[in-house]
């Protein structure tokens, strides 16, 4: 192989990336190691190169040394990309409170709403200050898009918690609150919760 002086320092280079490229340079495999091979040549004064391998060779006379490294110099460090879309809000739990309003007697009553994206939740009630409030649905549109796990004449709010789910686009809950003590508000929370499959 002939080689011109004046390219032969990209040639050296060019066999050192056809070496990164297969793995391997003139039947000398660079193996599995993580450190950095170096090959070694002979190179004679009309550009021949010759004896390519790992080791250091015995060059014949009228010609030299040479050796370069299968890992070249570490490039420039790219640019910065671009910062990503900020993530969707996580869902947390959601309140809706409501003071109950005098309707006859000593009868206090209310109506509490919540909107909710699809999911799974813990739904409950509690009343403010006072613990004494029955909460309930009291009407078919009182629920949309919402799937109860308990009948829903069974819930109120000393009962803890019933588990619901939202479906696909989300919904909403509407419960219908009562209480015999005044000044009372009432409260209705959804806890978003995992259900296993």
């Amino acid at each position: 192989m002939k080689i011109p002086k004046s390219t032969l320092l990209v040639t050296v280079g060019l066999l050192a990336g056809a070496s990164l490229a297969t793995g391997a340079s003139f039947a000398v495999s660079a193996g599995a190691s993580s450190s950095p091979v170096t090959y070694y040549g002979c190179v004679s004064e009309t550009g021949t190169l010759s004896k390519v391998g790992t080791k250091a060779p015995t060059c014949p006379n009228k010609s030299t040394v040479i050796s370069w490294n299968s890992v070249g110099p570490q490039g420039p460090r790219g640019l910065r990309g671009p910062r990503g879309a900020q993530g969707a809000k996580g869902p947390g739990a959601q309140s809706t409170y409501g003071e109950l309003q005098p309707v006859s007697g000593r009868s206090y009553h209310g109506t509490l709403t919540l909107a909710l994206t699809s999911g799974a939740y813990l739904l409950s009630w509690a009343g403010i200050p006072t613990p004494n409030v029955d909460c309930s649905f009291g009407s078919a549109g009182s629920l949309s898009n919402v799937i109860l796990a308990a009948p829903a004449s069974d819930l109120n709010a000393w009962d803890g918690s019933v588990l619901i789910f939202v479906g696909t686009g989300g919904g909403s809950i509407t419960s219908t609150c009562t209480s015999s003590d005044s000044g009372t508000t009432a409260e209705m929370t959804a806890v978003p919760t995992a259900v296993a499959s």
